[in-house]
């Protein structure tokens, strides 16, 4: 299966476009199968399966969680600069 950048990113508010990285694409198209890379319930299992995981720390305890209504997901990318 070859990857297409579609067409439909307008839906659910999302107005912006990726700048199509050919690296990133050919990784895409041999690692990863369509059954993830299309599907609805891949991002909000991950970030389920996340919190549990940030919770069980034992090396850590996060106080106030609870306060936040709301589980989210943000992709952050570091660049560093020599």
């Amino acid at each position: 299966m070859k990857s297409k950048i579609a067409d439909s990113w307008v839906e659910d508010g999302r107005r912006s476009r990726p700048i199509p990285d050919p690296a990133v694409i050919e990784f895409i198209d041999k690692k990863i199968t369509s059954q993830y890379l299309y599907s609805e319930t891949v991002l909000p299992n991950f970030i389920n399966e996340y919190f549990k995981w940030i919770q069980s720390s034992r090396l850590n305890t996060l106080h106030g969680l609870e306060k936040f209504n709301q589980l989210d997901f943000m992709h952050a990318r570091i660049s560093i600069f020599a």
